[in-house]
């Protein structure tokens, strides 16, 4: 299946190769000047950016797949040539080269430093100042696969021949089966509420050679809080200290201010930071591995904050710093206060100073994010591994027109539209009305809010379920999996109605604990008092 469907390239037809031409015939000029035993194989519909995309294209298995593997170390490159079933362990690495705080480059980074896109690292045109290492099982191989110096190109090849034109230094430097099962539960698990991870090799990498890794969400104190921030959020941060990561909540006073909440009112954010806090505590949030930083006292002992800050403005163009203007909840406008340029340039200089190795938010986060990733290299600061949280769609549908990530920004749910969220101490009554009034089409699991309720927060702290209906239309259901619960909706073996007074019913039941703290605790109340006697602004 290797040569079915491709086409052999030469130096009469590169033009059939739509990107990375130039590359090709470096690798071409090579294989011809060296008399190498190697096969140049276009698909030039075809792009090859990861291990599935190969093997569907390529058939045979991950052991008959080269990789090149761009690393970096203090900013100094370094390639690791492994075929696709070995997972690099980066302490053997270490220890073999001598090299330390190795990790994988970034898109920037490989086109800077490599001169290449993903997917057209070829291991016969690797700059010779570029050292490069070897997995020993890599040259066991009869043949491998792997790219031609275009995500297009394939170059089939013998492992050794390869040796006849590179100095490679050879090692041991895979990880052990063991290791590589224990990540890739913790991976699932981070998959559990991960929308989108940023990128995954680097996270594995983390679970391979950090020992105690930081995690770290902002949240600006706005007023009342809401289930995704309060209980969906102490579940996600619970998840992630249950892996040993470290996790920081940047209390962000100040950036409250810029965003005129409680008209900058610093004493008034204050003090709704203060209630959060509170609310994650009655939630259960793991607090002997949490850390709450205020954004004020930070700032004012670490002056320095202000100097990256400038460093990033230096290196972000307006319009790409305006883009980021969704992390704020306001629309890209040039009429908006001068702070909304300000906000992303400080939000991502945080992620540096809280030394974070994620930067753990959600999907409308992500332009900022994506941002620290882009500039952060060229400050030869760490760029951050980008975990997604999904967002909890509002209980009221809102119709919209977008598509991908800015559809989820508007349909999630607002503070400022009360009915389509549950407070954290929304009273019984509140939640039923609120469930009972929710979108919830029969037999419909996208845009479904009260089925992502059930996935999100009620099958997270419950082991199963029991919908209670009379016995003229079933008698009482026991359902134990979320995913049980979703084919018998989408079934319609379940009545939308039957659906939203049982998530109803589960909710109450875990806000109940959470609303007597607040009724019980003299701190707790009196904090909930002063909360709900501030006039909210935007």
């Amino acid at each position: 299946m290797i040569n079915k469907g491709k086409i052999v390239v030469n130096e009469k037809n590169l033009d059939i190769i739509p990107i990375g031409k130039e590359n090709v015939k470096k690798v071409l000029d090579v294989i011809k000047k060296n008399k190498l035993k190697a096969e140049v194989l276009a698909h030039p519909d075809t792009k090859v950016t990861n291990l599935q995309i190969h093997l569907d294209l390529y058939g045979g298995t991950p052991e008959q797949v080269m990789k090149c593997l761009c690393m970096v170390s203090k900013n100094k490159p370094l390639v690791v040539i492994a075929s696709g079933e070995i997972k690099i362990d980066t302490d053997k690495l270490s220890k073999f080269s001598g090299l330390k705080d190795i990790r994988m480059a970034t898109k920037e980074e490989l086109e800077k430093l490599f001169g290449r896109m993903p997917g057209a690292v070829d291991p016969l045109t690797i700059p010779k100042e570029i050292n490069v290492f070897a997995d020993k099982k890599f040259f066991g191989k009869e043949y491998v696969v792997g790219s031609a110096g275009s995500p297009c190109v394939g170059l089939k090849i013998n492992p050794k021949e390869i040796l006849k034109v590179r100095k490679i230094e050879v090692a041991d430097l895979a990880e052990d089966n063991k290791n590589t099962s224990d990540i890739d539960k913790k991976i699932g698990i981070i998959k559990s509420f991960a929308e989108e991870i940023i990128q995954e090799d680097e996270l594995r990498e983390l679970f391979r050679s950090k020992k105690q890794i930081i995690a770290y969400d902002g949240f600006e104190p706005s007023g009342n809080i809401h289930i995704a921030q309060g209980l969906m959020r102490a579940i996600t941060v619970n998840k992630l200290t249950s892996l040993g990561i470290k996790f920081r909540f940047w209390v962000a006073d100040w950036f409250g201010m810029l965003n005129n909440k409680f008209e900058g009112d610093l004493n008034k954010i204050r003090i709704v930071g203060e209630y959060f806090i509170e609310v994650w505590k009655a939630c259960g949030l793991d607090m002997k591995n949490v850390e709450f930083i205020w954004t004020s006292d930070f700032i004012k002992q670490h002056p320095e904050y202000w100097e990256t800050v400038l460093k990033l403005s230096m290196h972000a163009s307006v319009q790409r710093v305006l883009r980021c203007s969704q992390i704020m909840g306001r629309e890209d406008s040039i009429n908006n206060p001068a702070a909304q340029i300000l906000y992303p340039l400080m939000q991502a200089a945080d992620i540096h100073h809280l030394e974070a190795d994620i930067a753990q938010l959600g999907l409308d986060q992500r332009k900022v994010n994506m941002l620290a990733r882009e500039i952060f290299p060229k400050l030869g600061f760490k760029p951050p591994v980008v975990i997604s949280h999904h967002m909890l769609l509002g209980l009221q549908f809102t119709e919209s027109n977008l598509e991908g990530t800015d559809r989820k920004i508007a349909m999630k749910m607002s503070k400022s539209k009360p009915d389509t969220a549950i407070f954290m101490t929304d009273t019984k009554e509140d939640v039923f009305r609120k469930f009972s009034k929710a979108y919830c089409p029969e037999g419909q699991e996208q845009d479904n809010p009260v089925l992502e309720y059930a996935k999100y927060i009620v099958f997270e702290k419950y082991n199963k379920i029991i919908i209670e209906r009379p016995a003229k239309f079933g008698g009482n259901l026991e359902v134990k999996s979320y995913e049980e619960l979703r084919d018998l909706f989408v079934d319609k073996k379940i009545h939308p109605m039957d659906l939203k007074n049982t998530i109803a019913k589960y909710i109450n039941e875990l806000l109940e604990p959470i609303r007597n703290n607040f009724e019980k605790n003299k701190k707790a109340r009196e904090l909930k008092e002063k909360v709900e006697s501030f006039k909210i602004t935007r």
